[in-house]
């Protein structure tokens, strides 16, 4: 068993600026000191580090160092005889593993999602997943208005374990339009975010999005959603942003096709 928080780096309080810092620690059922983390976010602690087999209940405590931290919990439950591979249940869709390839992807009868003039659109969060038994992609494509912005993140654990041993995950996300030039990319971050907004041919104009989610290392499932907008509205941002509307979203299926 793993458990990570996430916090920002900074926090304010009453206009002062402080360097957030906390502590996770990892107890057996008897309180015997498991693991700990005090390196800088993420943070992350594991039964893997017992001097013993770990099973039935265990503690967790996070403690404030430094700072005001607002931070994100995560954890998971794995086999240590783990060898890497999923059961690909992808978007909500039972034996359903995304295209793994461009060609893959244009065979695919699900796709494209066609989200033409329904902006405002937030998809929700969905799940995915690469693997190592060949998932190294997956692709998806969405049709849109040329008055229409993107945008798509993904979010994943930072590790993940394969036979006890710890490895770091790594994906990376990227827009490409109809004729595959590349819009945006995201590499070496989590979250990953790309948007439209980001082509040099403005936030507009494309008509179609394609987006492949990419294995550098590690394996696993990611968190994945979407937005649409107006382009006149403004929305989509060039990094890190959630659009913001006077008009309700429309919510996506929570299969994604359309």
């Amino acid at each position: 068993m793993a458990f990570e928080i996430t916090y920002p780096v900074n926090s304010v309080n009453n206009g002062t600026t402080y360097a957030n810092d906390a502590e996770l620690l990892l107890y057996d059922a008897n309180m015997n000191f498991v693991d700990s983390s005090m390196v800088g976010s993420p943070e992350l602690v594991t039964t893997n580090n017992s001097q013993g087999s770990i099973g039935g209940t265990v503690y967790i405590k996070i403690q404030r160092w430094n700072g005001y931290v607002d931070y994100d919990l995560r954890f998971w439950v794995f086999s240590t005889s783990s060898s890497g591979t999923t059961n690909q249940n992808d978007i909500g869709n039972p034996n359903y593993d995304l295209p793994d390839t461009y060609n893959a992807l244009l065979n695919d009868p699900f796709w494209p999602t066609q989200l033409n003039g329904g902006a405002p659109i937030y998809s929700g969060i969905s799940t995915a997943e690469l693997d190592l038994n060949g998932d190294n992609e997956d692709w998806m494509v969405f049709t849109l208005n040329p008055t229409e912005g993107f945008a798509l993140e993904i979010s994943y654990s930072s590790f993940v374990f394969v036979n006890g041993s710890l490895i770091t995950n790594d994906f990376s996300v990227y827009i490409y339009d109809t004729s595959l030039n590349t819009i945006d990319f995201s590499t070496g971050n989590n979250p990953d975010y790309v948007t439209t907004n980001n082509s040099a041919a403005g936030a507009g104009g494309h008509g179609i999005s394609i987006c492949p989610d990419t294995r550098n290392s590690g394996f696993g499932a990611y968190d994945i959603e979407f937005w649409t907008w107006n382009v006149g509205s403004g929305g989509g941002g060039t990094g890190k942003f959630r659009h913001r509307s006077s008009k309700p979203m429309q919510r996506c299926r929570s299969n994604w096709f359309r």
